[in-house]
């Protein structure tokens, strides 16, 4: 918890916009709203475009086109090259998650549905992200070696998965029974409700191979928050920055493995993107 304390806020600059970008490739990522500022003049703090794309964890981009195709978007890719995302191909009217290595392009298919959509993937070839079921339900799925698994939910209708860690961990959001999305993390074949912060809904948004995992809650009076869940406890990032900051986080999206997190929240009432490093 001590060092929960310890982080601080750099808020990326628009200046420093392409090295941000390089350094996510590197492990530094991550965009939420939450609310943070430095606590010692030795820290630097300036202000950054809330517009600017921030890279998450795995080296995901903000999505995008390919340059010379229609209707395909990459959203994430590894460390050996390999990308994913989605795409509508000639003659179907909805979009498929693919994979692309270099010319190659693989359809993952769906779960059974009509669409799907690749969110995520890890240096082992994992990939996440969600489809329609037969039933027309979207649930996350886990695709590896050919096969898509479905990975359920958490009692209710539908699923997200939005983060795999090299350790095959799985973060996303659920349906509970109550139909109120839940994060949750998937490990060895089951899936585990993260809970909130106190309010009603919560979704996680990343994992790092510590099985460090960050997104947002509702809080008890219904305010969006950042949070880090680490070792069965789910913590909000704004309790642990200085008081009188001015900031407020929202969500939490990237962590490293070295617990650098990214976000994007509010300073003043003006919306700003946000990186906090634990000292």
């Amino acid at each position: 918890m001590k060092r929960l304390q310890n982080y601080f806020l750099l808020l990326l600059s628009v200046g420093f916009a392409a090295g941000a970008i390089q350094l996510a490739h590197q492990g530094v990522f991550g965009m939420s709203r939450s609310v943070l500022e430095a606590s010692s003049p030795q820290y630097y703090v300036t202000r950054a475009d809330a517009a600017m794309p921030v890279t998450p964890s795995t080296g995901r981009p903000s999505a995008y086109r390919l340059p010379d195709m229609q209707r395909k978007y990459i959203i994430a890719h590894n460390k050996l090259g390999q990308s994913v995302g989605w795409a509508l191909r000639p003659g179907n009217k909805s979009f498929h998650a693919f994979l692309w290595e270099g010319d190659k392009e693989t359809d993952l298919g769906t779960l059974g549905g009509r669409a799907s959509y690749a969110q995520n993937i890890n240096d082992a070839c994992e990939i996440v992200g969600n489809s329609e079921t037969v039933n027309g339900s979207k649930h996350a799925f886990e695709w590896a070696a050919g096969h898509m698994t479905d990975l359920g939910t958490l009692g209710g209708d539908g699923s997200y998965a939005n983060g795999i860690n090299s350790r095959g961990q799985i973060v996303g959001d659920a349906d509970t029974k109550d139909e109120i999305n839940h994060a949750f993390l998937y490990e060895n074949g089951s899936m585990r409700d993260l809970g909130t912060l106190g309010g009603v809904q919560s979704s996680a948004k990343d994992i790092n191979n510590a099985g460090q995992v960050v997104g947002y809650s509702e809080t008890g009076i219904s305010v969006r928050h950042a949070f880090l869940w680490k070792n069965g406890t789910m913590s909000d990032l704004n309790k642990l920055l200085p008081r009188h900051s001015g900031w407020e986080l929202f969500e939490a999206q990237q962590i490293t493995d070295d617990g650098q997190i990214t976000g994007d929240g509010e300073n003043r009432r003006e919306h700003l993107p946000f990186l906090l490093i634990p000292k």
